[in-house]
């Protein structure tokens, strides 16, 4: 049996729970007529001590056993399982990790960090997870332990995003989505260009929607990247290029949906993330 324990004015009750069944409960897998050992109320399952129903309505403003043991199974404090302890201690720790993967680099590569990398460095500082502590504010712990065992400093991807009227408002959906930060924006006849930031570890997502939205219909620039370009066309102007190339031999480095714009002196790669849209 496990026990739930919720604080109500000065008493603690408790109601005992089949084993496992309180977390399933909460995350919807269960309902909750599968959790409950039986409807009894307590203040303390151990001694046996009973509560009467004097004492719950004076602390629920209602006598339904029921209803009662619910209230406590919502918001009460659960006696873990020594397996569901390590699930959640496991939990804490990949979110720890995977946060700390996301928004910070490698200072001398200027490369994401990998996983398994960050993974053995918490090991070796022997770091204790708390799960009931916010993901952030461990890891702002964890950060002044790690010199000399991993050196790494928060990153973020800074550029232009430039879209046409017609896809403003479902490109500013996106940046708003993955909470990308816009500096400053600029408005022409054509569309608008955003000054955004960004974190690495968002940005092939960012892009794959960005494609998915425009069809591929914006640019990107990044700030200190060589400009490359990639462009898209429409149906109709693929049909006329191809009637165009019946008659005369192909340019170098043909245009096409997802495909890459040769430069004057070498076919330059779209960059990471380039598919389908325009980076620079």
């Amino acid at each position: 049996m496990q026990v739930v324990r919720y604080k109500q004015g000065k008493t603690t009750f408790e109601v005992g729970c089949k084993v496992g069944a309180v977390l399933r409960y909460r995350k919807e897998q269960i309902s909750f007529d599968q959790v409950l050992q039986s409807e009894e109320i307590w203040k303390d399952i151990k001694k046996g001590d009973r509560s009467n129903a004097e004492e719950l309505k004076a602390a629920f403003g209602i006598d339904n056993p029921k209803e009662i043991a619910k209230l406590i199974v919502d918001k009460g404090e659960v006696q873990l399982t020594d397996g569901e302890r390590k699930d959640i201690l496991e939990k804490k720790r990949n979110e720890i990790i995977n946060y700390i993967h996301k928004y910070y680099i490698d200072p001398k590569t200027k490369t994401m960090i990998p996983v398994a990398r960050i993974d053995n460095a918490l090991t070796e500082i022997k770091v204790r997870i708390d799960p009931d502590q916010s993901t952030e504010k461990q890891v702002q712990e964890i950060l002044k332990k790690l010199p000399g065992v991993l050196t790494l400093k928060r990153a973020e991807i800074t550029g232009a995003i430039s879209s046409t009227h017609q896809h403003l408002s479902q490109v500013t959906g996106v940046l708003k989505k993955y909470n990308v930060a816009i500096q400053s924006e600029s408005y022409s006849s054509q569309g608008c260009t955003y000054f955004v930031s960004m974190v690495p570890g968002d940005y092939d997502k960012i892009f794959a929607d960005l494609n998915s939205v425009t069809k591929g219909d914006y640019d990107f620039v990044v700030d200190g990247q060589p400009t490359t370009s990639v462009t898209t066309t429409s149906t109709s102007e693929k049909e006329k290029e191809k009637e165009k190339e019946k008659s005369t031999p192909p340019a170098k480095g043909g245009r096409g949906r997802g495909g890459r714009a040769a430069t004057a002196d070498t076919d330059a790669p779209s960059g990471r993330g380039g598919r389908g849209g325009r980076r620079k």
